[in-house]
Formats: structure tokens, C-alpha cells, sequence
């Protein structure tokens, strides 16, 4: 991230980055639900097979400030598991990047959320994405509450679509439909509710994260549906052959995750 910044491949605008006091509640059961996790670890030494997870195979030894973090929890193992994992992958990425942007002398703010449901049976206390509603104006999750009217919201997306893509081709219609409390219903049996791309008829390619990708409603589903949607219209097209790819794939050509001193992370081939 350093080397990006030095060498000119960020814009030099306000950023604002942080993560929160419990950002692995709601998505550590997505991966190792609890059973799961029992199951697959050693009780007595699940810290160090974890970290080796959470590490992508490294084989040294636990930190010892991540084991004195882990002692000074209260709960379960399980519990633990999940605030050392929302650390690791939101809390030191977040730092890393604001400390690096503010070394280079831009303007950078790094924020800390730990507010919770105000509710003594809550259980997932300031998760994943918890501080979105407020930093956009509303209690309520999801609930829009924004004065862009469409030709705002027409004129942005024109925008970022030119800057990103400036050989794309021009937009022919536009229409925005807002609806509040639209939040995917995670309720047994939704998922076969769910919509595939090509359900709404000839035509037309649906995406979004309430469309059948496998995912709950969220900022990573969304991106899973933008290339659901995609790969349906380069196949449809028959611009590119996406007939095997599956969502739970890499998407062909993506550029590899950064890594540790790897100058060369941010190029796409």
C-alpha cells in the first residue's frame, strides 16, 4: 500500500477508513459456524491452528500480544476466534492503510466503532457494518434516508462509469427505484425465493445482493452479484465464454491479493 502511495496510484482526496470493536460476530458463523468450529480444532490449542488459517498457511508461532488479547477475553473459544479473526482481517488492514496515507501527507481519518444494539439480548455487539447506518444518517440499517434525487444519482453513476471505464458505451435509459426496508429477508426457506440473472425475461440481467449468489445481504454479496451480472451478460452476448465460471470461482484475469512486500500487487495483466 505504501509503494501505491508514493508513486502517485491514489488520489490525493479525504479518506476515511476504521472498523469495529466486533466486526467477526456475524461473519465468523459464514465460515466456521460454531459446530464446525469444535469440530475442526483442538479445544486446548485452537489459537495456534486458527492463526495458521487466519495467516493463509503461516507456520510460526502465535504472537504473543494476540495471545494476551485472547486471554483477557471473557466467553468461549468460539468467541474469541471471532474477535481475533475481525481483527486481523479489518482492523489491521484499516490501520495499516490510515497510518501509511497520513505518513504521506494526506488527509486521512481512522475511525473505531463500538457501539452496540441497545438491547441487553444482543449477542453480536458493534459488527459488521454496524456503523454504515450512522455514517450515512440513519439509526435504522438499511432505511434510505438520503436527498439525491434521480437525475443526482443518474449524473454520479455517469461519472464514476467514465472515469472507471471510459470506453464503455453510453447509457441509453436510467431509472431509479428506491424502496425502504429493502434488505434481503434471511427467513427459513428465502433462499428459494431468491432470483437467478435471467428470471425477469428477455432483456433484461437482474443483480443485487438479493439475487440467488449463495450470500446474505451485504456489501459483499453485492459485489458477488455485480459479477454474477456480468458474466450472465458476457455469456448471453456471447462476448466472452463464461459457460463453467461459478460465482464461487475467482473471477477470470482478477488480480492476485496483495501480499507482504509485494510491489506489484495493484497490476491487472
Amino acid at each position: 500500500f505504501n509503494e501505491a502511495y508514493r508513486n502517485g496510484s491514489t488520489h490525493d482526496v479525504p479518506y476515511i477508513t476504521g472498523f469495529n470493536a466486533n466486526e467477526g460476530t456475524t461473519l465468523v458463523p459464514l465460515i466456521f459456524p460454531e459446530p464446525v468450529f469444535k469440530t475442526s480444532f483442538n479445544q486446548e490449542d485452537w489459537l495456534g491452528e486458527f492463526w495458521e488459517i487466519l495467516m493463509d498457511g503461516f507456520l510460526g508461532e502465535v504472537p504473543e500480544p494476540v495471545i494476551a488479547y485472547v486471554e483477557s477475553m471473557e466467553g468461549s473459544a468460539y468467541d474469541a476466534a471471532a474477535q481475533v479473526w475481525g481483527v486481523i482481517w479489518f482492523g489491521g488492514p484499516a490501520y495499516y492503510s490510515a497510518q501509511n496515507r497520513s505518513d504521506d501527507g494526506l488527509s486521512t481519518y481512522l475511525y473505531f466503532f463500538e457501539r452496540s444494539v441497545p438491547s441487553e439480548r444482543q449477542t453480536i455487539g458493534a459488527t459488521h457494518a454496524l456503523e454504515l447506518a450512522y455514517i450515512f444518517g440513519s439509526f435504522f440499517p438499511f432505511v434510505a434516508r438520503d436527498s439525491w434525487d434521480d437525475e443526482l444519482i443518474r449524473t454520479e453513476y455517469q461519472r464514476v462509469i467514465d472515469t472507471a471505464f471510459p470506453d464503455s458505451p453510453a447509457l441509453i435509459d436510467f431509472h431509479v427505484v428506491k424502496i425502504n426496508r429493502s434488505a434481503t429477508s434471511m427467513k427459513t426457506g428465502s433462499q428459494r425465493l431468491r432470483p437467478n440473472p435471467l428470471d425477469a425475461g428477455e432483456g433484461v440481467i437482474l443483480g443485487g445482493d438479493w439475487i440467488n449468489i449463495d450470500w446474505p445481504s451485504s456489501l459483499e454479496a453485492s459485489t458477488r452479484a455485480g459479477l454474477v451480472a456480468a458474466a450472465t451478460y458476457l455469456r448471453e452476448s456471447g462476448v466472452r465464454d463464461f459457460a463453467e465460471w461459478n460465482h464461487e470461482e475467482k473471477w477470470p484475469d482478477w488480480p492476485n491479493s496483495a501480499k507482504k512486500e509485494d510491489l506489484d500487487w495493484r497490476i491487472w495483466e
